[in-house]
This record gives C-alpha cells, sequence and structure tokens, in this order.
C-alpha cells in the first residue's frame, strides 16, 4: 500500500512538472503563478493528447503513448512560454520565483500529500457496506469502464456491458485515471482506488491553490487603499523582490527591455501619470499588457533619480528603501490590513504615488521606520499568513470533509427519516426533540414513497448507529407514484439525490461528476485569471489561449456533460463583466466582427466580446468533435411535451417542475455555504444592490408563503452580479459574487426545468447541479469568510467603540463556522468510525468473483491471457446486483467486452438511440439461452451472433442457469482454464 501512495504521489509531481510551464503560460496573472493548477493541467493536457492520437489510429493507447504526449505537452509548453515570455522561461527566473514563494510551495505539497495518503488508507478501510471492493452501487459500472479503457488499444473505447459497441457514456474522466494507472503499473483494484485518492488530492490542492489566490489579491487591492504612497507599499524589500517575480510571469522580454531602458534615462520633471504612459509604452512598441503595479514601479522608478548605467533591479531595490512616510488617507470600511510580504505590488490609480518619493534626496538622509513600525508590519505579514493559511485549511475542510446538516439533524431527532420532512414537520420534530421528547408526533403524517407513510419518530441513539447514506437524499419533491399496498397511483413525497463530495469518496463511487471535481476547480481559476488579468483577452489573436482555454472547458463534456454549460456560463459571464467594466481598453479590437449588419449596431468592446464567445464556444466543440461524433446524447429520445415547432424539441429535452424544494431542504444543503456570502454581499452593497437584497428577504417570506421559496434565488442573485460589476477593480471580489450570482441562476433554474432523462423527474437534474453549486460556492464562501473577518478586524481597529457594527459583520461567519461544525459529524461518524472500527484490508478490492481463492485465479488468467478486444459470455442478472451474486463481475473486473451486462444502465446510455435501446431485451434473452438451451446448433448460431471468443462458467451461472444447459458447453469450444470453480472455453470458429 505504502509503494501505492509513493507512487502515484511521484506520477502525479510528474505530471505536475509536466503542466507547469502551461499553467504559467496559461495562468500567469495570478499571485502563484498557476502553482497550485499544475497537475490538474498537466493531466489533463497529457490525456487530451493521448486519447486524440488513439482516436485517429495513430497509436495504441498504453502507458508508452502516455509518457510520449506528456513529453510533448512539457515541451511545447516550454516553447510557449518562451516564445511569449522568455525572461519567465529561464532557469533563473523559476529559482528565483521558488526563492520567494517557498513558503506556500511547501504548503501545496504538503497539503497535497496529506489528502492523497487520508483518503488512500479511507479506501483501504473495510467497514459495513463500505471498503476498498468495487462492488456495490454504481461501483461495478465506474470499474467496468475503468479497465475497459485500459485495455482499449483504439478509440472510442469499447463498452464492456454491450459488446460490438463503444463506450455511450462520458468516459474521458475514466480515461485520465486509467492513464495514470498505467504509467504507474498498478494493480486494476489498486489503480481504482488510488484513482479515488487522487481525484481528491487534486481537488483539495485546487481549492487551496484558488483561495490563496483570491486572499493574496485581495490583500493587495486593499494594501493599496490602506496606504496611497509608494514608500508605504514598497518598504519592505521582499515584496518588491515578490512583484518583480510575479512581473516575470505576465510580462514578455520586450517588454522588460524597453523597461531597462527608460530606468536608465530617467526624465528630469515629475513621472507621468500611468494613462500617459501607457500611450508611450504602445508608441516603443510594447505589445503586450502592462500590470498596474509594475507601472508603480516604473513610475516611482523615474521619480527617483538612478545613475546612468545601473540595472532595473537596482533601481527597484533603491527605491525600497526610502523611507516610510506617514499615511494621511482615510480607510474605507471594506479595506484591509497592509498585506504580507510576498504579495504583488498594487499600483494607485490615480498615479501619484511617486509624488511622496523624495525626489533627489540622497540615500543617507532618508528617515528610518521606528522599530515599532517594523515590528507591527512583521506582525500583519506573519499574521496575514497564517489567516491565508487557515482559510485554505477550512474551506478544504468545508468543499471536500464536510456534510450537510441532515447528519446533525440525525442525531438530534433519533432517527434518518427526517430528510423526508417538510418544513413545518421538521420544526416540530426538532422541538420536540430538544425538549425530551422520547417519541415524536408529527403535526400530520408524512407520505412518502420509501419510508411509507408515518406519523410518529421514535428516538434511537444516531451517534451509536448513524446511518449514512439518507443525508445524499435532502431534497424531496411530491409526485405521482404507484402504491403496491393499494394498487393504485398516489401522491406522496419521493426524494431527489442531493450527494455531497464526501459521501462520493466514502462511498467509494468513481462517477463522473466526482472525476470532473479537481476540473471544476481548473474552470474556476480560468474564470479568476480573466478578472485578475490586465485586459479583457483578445482571443483571436491569442491562439495558445484559445486553445488552452478551449481544451479546458471542452473536456468537461467528455468528462461530465452536465458540467459544461454551468462552467461555459461562467467563463462567459466574467468575459461580459471584464468587458463591461473595461471597455476603452486598448486589447480590444474594435474591428472585430464589424461589417455585419446587425453586429454593427453594438460597441466596438461588444462586438470583441462577441468575437471571443463565439470563438471559444466554437473552440471547445471542435477540441472534442471526435468524441461528439461517436457519441449518442443520452436524452432527447422522448415525446415532446408541447408538440409544436422548436418548442417541441426543446421539451423532448426540458420537462417543467411542478414541486419547488423546501427553505429548510436548502439550507440543510447550503446554509453554510450562504451565511458568508450572503454576509460579503451585504457588507459590500450599495444603492440598487442593497435594495435587491433587502427584496430577496421580502421574497422569501412571500415565496414560502406560496410555495415557492426559492424565488427569493432572482433578487439575489442579481444583487451579487451588481456588486460584482460595481467591484471589477477587486477581482477577489468580483469573483466570489459573481459565483454567488451562478449558483444562484443554477439552483432556480433547477426549480423550474429538469433534464428529462430515463428518470423522467428531476432527481438527477438536482444531483448534478447542486454537486456543481456546492464546490462553486464552497470555495468562493471560504473566501468570503475571510473577507468578512478582514473586514470586522479593520473596522475594530479603525472604530473600536462600536462594537456593534464589527459584531454584526461578524453574525455571517460565526453561523457559518457553526454550521461547519456541524457538518463534520458526517465524516466523525463515517471515517472517525472506518479507522477506529473498522478493518483495515489494502487497497486491493475484489469484486465476488474474486471472493474465493480460485475466482481470483480466473480473474487473472483472463487479465494475463485474453486480447482486450476479445468479448467473454457471462451471466446477466438484475442491475446492482444487490445479491452480491456477480452479475457483470467478469466483464467488470478485467474490461473484457460481455455480450449484455446491467440491463438497466444500458438503458440510460442508449436512450437517446431506439433501434440500440430496442436490442438490450434480446440480448439479456439470448445469453439466457445460450447458457440453458440443450439445442447445440441454436447456442453455436447465437455466439456467431455476437462474435464470443470465450465462455465464462462459475458460481454465478450456475446458481443462474440450468445443469443440463450448461453440459453442452464441450461441444461449443475447448477448456482453456479450469479450476474447481471455474472453467472458461474457446469458442470454436
Amino acid at each position: 500500500m505504502l509503494t501505492a501512495i509513493i507512487t502515484y504521489w511521484l506520477a502525479a509531481l510528474a505530471f505536475g512538472i509536466v503542466g507547469m510551464p502551461t499553467a504559467r503560460l496559461l495562468f500567469g496573472a495570478l499571485p502563484d503563478c498557476g502553482y497550485a493548477f499544475a497537475r490538474i493541467i498537466g493531466l489533463l493536457l497529457t490525456g487530451y493528447v493521448a486519447w486524440l492520437v488513439a482516436m485517429f489510429g495513430l497509436a495504441p493507447f498504453g502507458a508508452p503513448l502516455i509518457v510520449v504526449a506528456a513529453l510533448a505537452v512539457c515541451i511545447s509548453g516550454v516553447l510557449a512560454l518562451r516564445q511569449t515570455s522568455p525572461a519567465v522561461a529561464s532557469p533563473a527566473a523559476a529559482v528565483r520565483w521558488v526563492r520567494l514563494n517557498w513558503g506556500v510551495i511547501v504548503f501545496y505539497e504538503a497539503l497535497f500529500a496529506a489528502a492523497l495518503v487520508f483518503l488512500a488508507l479511507l479506501r483501504a478501510q473495510e467497514y459495513g457496506f463500505v471498503g476498498p471492493h468495487p462492488w456495490g452501487t454504481e461501483r461495478p459500472m465506474d470499474y467496468a469502464f475503468f479497465n475497459a479503457i485500459r485495455v482499449s488499444a483504439v478509440f472510442p473505447p469499447h463498452d464492456p456491458w454491450m459488446s460490438g459497441y463503444s463506450i455511450n457514456y462520458y468516459y474521458f474522466g475514466y480515461l485520465l485515471m486509467a492513464a495514470v494507472s498505467l504509467v504507474t503499473g498498478a494493480h486494476p483494484a489498486v489503480g481504482y482506488n488510488m484513482s479515488l485518492a487522487l481525484i481528491f488530492a487534486l481537488t483539495a490542492l485546487g481549492i487551496a491553490g484558488l483561495i490563496h489566490n483570491l486572499v493574496r489579491l485581495a490583500t493587495a487591492v486593499t494594501s493599496h487603499n490602506a496606504s496611497p504612497s509608494l514608500s508605504t507599499a514598497a518598504a519592505n524589500t521582499d515584496r518588491v523582490d515578490a512583484a518583480v517575480s510575479h512581473a516575470d510571469c505576465t510580462v514578455s522580454l520586450r517588454g522588460l527591455m524597453v523597461f531597462e531602458k527608460l530606468f536608465r534615462y530617467p526624465p528630469a520633471r515629475p513621472a507621468p501619470e500611468v494613462a500617459g504612459y501607457g500611450r508611450e509604452a504602445r508608441l516603443r512598441g510594447l505589445d503586450r499588457a502592462i500590470p498596474n503595479y509594475f507601472l508603480k514601479l516604473h513610475q516611482a522608478a523615474l521619480a527617483y533619480p538612478i545613475s546612468r548605467g545601473r540595472t532595473v533591479l537596482w533601481g527597484v531595490r533603491r527605491i525600497a528603501g526610502v523611507a516610510q512616510q506617514p499615511m494621511t488617507a482615510q480607510k474605507e470600511p471594506a479595506d484591509l490590513p497592509v498585506p504580507s510580504s510576498a504579495l504583488p505590488l498594487p499600483a494607485s490609480p490615480d498615479g501619484a504615488a511617486a509624488s511622496s518619493v523624495s525626489d533627489g534626496a540622497p540615500e543617507s538622509e532618508t528617515t528610518p521606520p521606528p522599530d515599532g513600525a517594523q515590528n507591527t508590519q512583521s506582525h500583519t505579514r506573519r499574521r496575514g499568513v497564517w489567516q491565508g493559511w487557515i482559510a485554505m485549511l477550512l474551506t478544504v475542510i468545508a468543499v471536500l470533509l464536510a456534510g450537510n446538516q441532515a447528519g446533525t439533524l440525525q442525531i438530534i431527532v433519533g432517527d434518518e427519516r427526517i430528510v423526508a420532512l417538510d418544513g413545518v414537520q421538521l420544526a416540530s420534530a426538532v422541538v420536540q426533540a430538544l425538549s425530551g421528547a422520547e417519541t415524536i408526533t408529527l403535526p400530520y403524517p408524512a407520505r412518502t414513497g420509501d419510508f411509507k407513510e408515518f406519523a410518529t419518530l421514535s428516538r434511537e441513539d444516531r451517534i451509536a448507529d448513524f446511518n449514512w447514506w439518507w443525508p445524499s437524499r435532502v431534497v424531496w419533491d411530491e409526485r405521482p407514484g404507484w402504491n403496491p399496498e393499494t394498487q393504485q397511483i398516489e401522491v406522496s413525497r419521493h426524494y431527489a439525490i442531493t450527494e455531497f463530495p464526501f459521501f462520493s469518496f466514502w462511498l467509494g463511487d468513481m462517477h463522473p461528476h466526482v472525476m470532473a471535481l479537481p476540473f471544476g476547480v481548473l474552470a474556476l481559476t480560468l474564470a479568476l485569471n480573466l478578472l485578475v488579468r490586465a485586459a479583457t483577452p483578445r482571443l483571436w489573436r491569442n491562439r495558445a489561449e484559445l486553445l488552452l482555454s478551449g481544451v479546458i472547458l471542452g473536456s468537461l463534456y467528455m468528462i461530465n456533460s452536465w458540467d459544461l454549460p454551468t462552467y461555459l456560463l461562467l467563463f462567459l459571464g466574467t468575459l461580459a463583466l471584464k468587458t463591461a467594466t473595461q471597455p476603452d481598453t486598448v486589447i480590444l479590437s474594435g474591428r472585430a466582427l464589424s461589417g455585419i449588419p446587425l453586429l454593427d449596431r453594438f460597441a466596438p468592446h461588444w462586438r470583441g466580446y462577441l468575437a471571443n464567445a463565439l470563438l471559444i464556444i466554437a473552440t471547445s466543440v471542435i477540441l472534442i468533435a471526435p468524441f461528439l461524433l461517436t457519441f449518442t446524447s443520452l436524452i432527447g429520445g422522448r415525446a415532446p411535451l408541447i408538440d409544436l415547432p422548436l418548442i417541441g424539441g426543446l421539451t423532448r429535452i426540458l420537462g417543467f417542475v411542478t414541486s419547488k424544494t423546501g427553505l429548510h431542504s436548502f439550507l440543510i444543503i447550503f446554509g453554510v455555504f450562504l451565511a458568508p456570502l450572503i454576509g460579503l454581499a451585504a457588507a459590500l452593497a450599495r444603492g440598487t444592490a442593497r435594495a435587491l437584497l433587502i427584496a430577496s428577504g421580502v421574497v422569501v417570506v412571500i415565496g414560502a408563503l406560496i410555495g415557492f421559496p426559492l424565488a427569493a434565488l432572482l433578487p439575489l442573485g442579481l444583487a451579487a452580479a451588481l456588486i460584482a460589476a460595481q467591484r471589477a477593480d477587486h477581482p477577489a471580489d468580483a469573483f466570489a459574487l459573481a459565483a454567488l450570482t451562478l449558483g444562484s441562476a443554477i439552483c432556480l433554474g433547477v426549480e423550474l426545468v429538469y433534464i428529462r432523462d430515463v428518470f423522467e423527474n428531476r432527481m438527477n437534474t438536482v444531483f448534478k447541479f447542486y454537486y456543481q453549486t456546492w464546490l462553486i460556492w464552497g470555495i468562493a464562501a471560504g473566501y468570503a469568510a475571510w473577507r468578512l473577518a478582514q473586514i470586522a478586524g479593520t473596522l475594530w481597529q479603525a472604530q473600536p467603540r462600536r462594537g456593534g457594527i464589527v459584531a454584526v459583520k461578524l453574525a455571517a461567519l460565526v453561523v457559518a463556522l457553526m454550521l461547519l461544525a456541524s457538518g463534520l459529524t458526517y465524516p466523525w461518524l463515517t471515517a472517525g468510525k472506518a479507522f477506529a472500527e473498522g478493518r483495515h484490508v489494502g487497497l486491493e478490492g475484489r469484486t465476488p468473483r474474486e471472493r474465493t481463492p480460485e475466482g481470483a485465479e480466473a480473474i487473472a488468467w483472463v487479465r494475463a491471457n485474453i486480447p482486450g478486444d476479445a468479448v467473454i459470455l457471462e451471466a446477466v442478472g438484475p442491475s446492482y446486483d444487490t445479491a452480491g451474486i456477480g452479475y457483470g463481475g467478469v466483464s467488470s473486473s478485467t474490461g473484457r467486452a460481455t455480450v449484455m451486462g446491467w440491463e438497466g444502465h444500458q438503458q440510460q446510455w442508449r436512450g437517446g438511440d431506439p433501434q440500440l435501446l430496442a436490442q438490450i431485451a434480446p440480448r439479456a434473452a439470448d445469453v439466457a439461452t445460450i447458457y440453458s438451451t440443450t439445442d447445440v446448433a441454436q447456442a453455436r448460431a447465437l455466439l456467431a451472433t455476437y462474435d464470443v471468443d470465450y465462455i465464462y462458467v462459475g458460481e454465478a451461472e450456475r446458481q443462474t442457469y440450468p445443469a443440463e444447459g450448461l453440459a453442452k458447453l464441450p461441444a461449443l469450444g475447448d477448456v482453456v482454464f479450469q479450476n474447481s470453480e471455474v472453467t472458461i472455453y474457446s469458442v470454436r470458429p
């Protein structure tokens, strides 16, 4: 087990090295230059290149191709980085960056290693239903896809549960995990469990990276507001070094040469303003966007005489030695203390900072800051570092470890059925439980599909006997359902799935929504980088950025199709915010999309926006075209709800929601995130935004009365969007509020329409979109909580006598921390008990086919001796195999295709293709005929129909089919493997 952990850690490190040049190229505007996301983007691009090569049949998929693809990604990234920013690609720049950021690097690496080890140890524990064995719930399907891709030489990979066809599902996440397992040489079962640990660790690292960047960005902006003089901002030499190092990530060598020349020949007159210098720099040919803080450094250097021949770095250090000037400007209520030493240096918006620098005064005449000021600055820096680390850790815990509030409510009430109660029933149950009642009587009976009808709850000790399953089913809708007792269709409450990340990692389902987590973080980072960069992108010129953004967004569809609309909307919304708040940016081309009659009515910058938007959408689609051309949508095959042109096609996909989510259910899930997010919005709201926030509170009350409380998400989302636009010059604030807007739009949309899948209700729609919202709001809430603490601290320093105002500001933070503590009851009563009471069995889990020595021997023989594209016949049984017989287990364990696996899942995957959908039941019947019939000719004809190569006979086949039917099999094939339990026949031609 230790070997597997170390191997996967080294593999992740290698992918980080592969992705580092690309991460710096794409995320160079961020304070950490994309370091936290290098592993994710390295794995993504390597898998994408290998997939593309295999799709075109240029090379077989396997470890050699993956290694070559990784080398190609690394070399391409280095070449692109050298062409764009040669200074950044130099070893000296890399060494300087590491020296200045070693603290955060150590933190990142420690967090990644701890997350990887934690989940690997958890997967190695067997505790009741949960353990390393890839069987139960959706694990057999995930294991089957994972193994099928491992043994598929060409793509699209074959469907292990429907021979002769390719996987018609979102398989790219399985491909990425299979790629890591192939290059590490891990056993399939070990690779499956370590893949879950890798996903967990990558997501934890990405979340920490986002919070770190948000905190540093916010601190940099607010430190400028707190100190308008450059001498105050540059009082520490290390901060200036950090600014120069950060500038290396975004400014080309050409720009550095221009600055070097200007530094050597300072003008006699005072420094020009930022805007004036920007025009001068463009005349000199500086063709890249110049960060504002670098302009500030230039202004200061021009204001302070530097002798001819001195270098730019000498000039920056010379300025850093100027005495600190007293601060005279008043702080705004939302301003924060001076940042820690490793933050990028901000620029003053008025360009007048140079006036505070002594013009021509010799260094010996400067007055050093008093010792107390130095101690205060040092203390502030240390406090800022620790606060940032705490924010990172708490956010990772909140998103990846904590559960919703249903776990605590189950403990209070003593019954897991509390998830099915409506708001009135739940309130009554909690009040009675807190008053000490042993039996709780509901105000009126609860009629449910899963728990039947009940009017009382008997309290039990749920700490000793915690039900970990039902907290993942918190939203319940009233809809018609079949009552087997009355043999009638009756209206009752039925659950929608409301899983959260730790539930998924605890259960062990490596489903697309789980594998999409780190890549969703990557898409969020792409949006943040867009807000931070100096100007709106010009994707029609920057081909590298266009292609990389297209791969990140487009691959989300191949990993988990539900994610693409969400993160594409985030990207386009962020791009619109950037365009709207920087309409006069020179980087935008007024000629973009000009000459088109309708588009000519738009302002030039909005034509630029449309050009960017169309390009990113088109690129995302084109880059995944091979997948789209070999994939049939799982939806759209149903009859339209409204049979009218256009509307009919839309209603084949979308249905209308009739039952609304209760406010109590929504707060049970998202209350821990909404508290700091709404608190931050309230702290920053002004004017119309504040009125909209008040309106959202009113709408909650009115909506609760009319049965639609989440209608309040509309004014809340609008208020957040307005505040984000107002705070565009504070990218961290704007990002958090844009996330609040996006989540509000998603959750409101789920209240109106649902995706018409095989379930024909919104169970899956709530599941997929709430899962995304958990990640998006969780990260934004982590930053919002830190920001609220900073605001409250600043207010206390400025107005210590007005403690009441500070208490109000901290109220949302306190509520969030209390709810976070409540959410930790879930990992405490699941993972905590597993470590304390479970049995350590290692990472090599087994399917029912491998739980005897004879069965394990047979599966190992299949893996070693049967080609990956062979078809093996095995028994067909009910989906989910609740009896644990092992239906579909041979194909799941080995990746080799069988004629028919789980019928219910194939009906989901082939729902958009009526012809293939019609084949599922006949295939299952034909498998039964082959095993059961005594007619050798009939069986031989069916074997030829499905191109069966091998017939597997184990305990599952003996339990399912008659012995007389199995007795004819020697007439159909030769025995190639046999022990006391399993016989495998090679079918004769």
